[in-house]
């Protein structure tokens, strides 16, 4: 099983808009970091979730959705 290494540094993005990189410094973040790939783990699955993957494969990341860690409302 792979191990996490939780010394990593934690960093929150505050939003207010559906889209997790617009208005945020989030693809800054991402690309300082050299990161190519975008995991999404957020409530609202069919508007912020889905509108975030989107605007991350525009941005050319590689994105996944974690089933496990996302809701929606009826």
């Amino acid at each position: 099983m792979l191990e996490l290494d939780w010394k990593l540094e934690v960093k929150v993005v505050e939003k207010n808009a559906y889209n997790g990189f617009k208005g945020t410094c989030l693809e800054e973040m991402l690309k300082e970091r050299r990161m190519e790939e975008v995991i999404v783990m957020v409530a609202m699955t069919n508007m912020c979730c889905e509108t975030t993957m989107c605007d991350a494969f525009l941005r050319v990341f590689r994105d996944f959705f974690s089933m496990d860690a996302t809701a929606t409302a009826d």
